[in-house]
């Protein structure tokens, strides 16, 4: 294959592909306390270019238990999300009034926003903003980072590594006694 049908081939390919979505995005917000102004990320909203809201909501909100102790009533801020989500996703951007349903809810500015698909942008934008949604220690697998190994090991590996890189220098900074 000689070079213009490299060209050829990759830009037939390039014109292939479908035309990535784009619209707006927006972050929903709610304020545990509207007088203190905290305000948190618990869902990412898409409007696509036919004016159409896409929601990705957090479902368990138990983190905010860490801020707020028994201050808030938790479960009646998982059920706004919830209705938040079933009552607006698919709606029309001019439908989409969350400061008319509750107080504590809100949204972003919109910001422009595009990707293979609405799914994908959702979840990106929503695992980037919205760390109320991520999942709690406990509904993860336990991370094993660190290897124990005893301080003989470990002594004689540092011995290997000290000789590998300064061979016969290294023998001062030895003691007697390994």
């Amino acid at each position: 294959m000689n070079h213009a049908d490299l060209v050829r081939n990759v830009l037939n390919h390039a014109s292939a592909s479908p035309a990535p979505i784009v619209g707006q995005w927006h972050n929903i917000q709610l304020r545990p306390d509207v007088g203190a102004g905290d305000t948190l990320n618990v869902g990412v909203a898409f409007v696509d270019a036919g004016n159409r809201v896409h929601l990705k909501m957090a479902r368990d909100l138990s983190r905010l238990s860490c801020l707020y102790d028994d201050a808030i009533d938790i479960a009646s801020f998982e059920k706004l999300c919830s209705v938040v989500e079933e009552g607006f996703n698919g709606a029309s951007a001019e439908a989409f009034q969350l400061n008319k349903l509750s107080p504590n809810a809100r949204i972003s500015d919109g910001r422009y926003a595009s990707g293979a698909s609405i799914e994908d942008i959702l979840t990106r934008l929503f695992d980037a903003t919205v760390p109320v949604g991520r999942p709690t220690e406990s509904d993860r697998q336990p991370r094993n980072r660190a290897k124990s190994i005893s301080t003989e090991q470990a002594t004689r590996l540092i011995i290997e590594r000290l000789i590998e890189r300064m061979g016969q220098r290294a023998i001062p900074f030895i003691s007697d006694g390994m």
